[in-house]
C-alpha cells in the first residue's frame, strides 16, 4: 500500500489528483492523507476521517460512522432551553431562530427540525465551539 500526503494544493493540481487516483482508491491500493478544510474533496474520496483540532484527535472513524454521530438542529428562541443549550455544539443565530450541531444520541422527538449533518456542517459547528 502506498501513502500520499497532500496539503494546500492548488485547485488545478487538486482536481488532477482526485481524477487520476480515484481508481486506485477504489481498489484499495493507495492511501491519501488530506490536510484540508475543503470538505468537497473529502466528500468525493474519503473512506475514513481523522478530525484534528488544535493538536487533539477529536474523531477517528470511517466516514459513515463519523457522519452518523451528528445531526443538524434548527429551532426557535422559545425552544432554546438550558437543557438543549448544554447539548448543542457551535450553535449560531439565523434569520428564523438558531442552527446547531447536536450528537445523534441527544436528539429527542421534539418540534425542532432535525436533518443529517454533512461533513461541512460538522466542521463549521465544531470550529465555532
Amino acid at each position: 500500500m502506498s501513502v500520499l500526503a497532500v496539503s494546500n494544493l492548488c485547485k488545478r493540481y487538486d482536481r488532477f489528483l482526485l481524477d487520476n487516483v480515484s481508481f486506485a482508491l477504489k481498489k484499495g491500493t493507495i492511501t491519501i492523507l488530506f490536510s484540508t478544510h475543503i470538505t468537497s474533496d473529502l466528500d468525493k474520496c474519503a473512506d475514513n476521517i481523522i478530525y484534528i483540532q488544535q493538536g487533539k484527535v477529536l474523531a477517528n472513524s470511517d466516514m459513515a460512522s463519523f457522519l452518523g454521530q451528528y445531526k443538524v438542529l434548527e429551532f426557535s428562541d422559545e425552544q432554546l432551553t438550558d437543557d438543549l443549550r448544554s447539548k448543542l455544539i457551535g450553535y449560531k443565530q439565523t434569520k428564523h431562530g438558531y442552527r446547531a450541531l447536536i450528537k445523534s444520541a441527544d436528539v429527542r422527538h421534539t418540534s425542532e427540525k432535525v436533518t443529517n449533518a454533512d461533513l461541512e456542517a460538522i466542521m463549521i459547528h465544531m470550529e465555532k465551539e
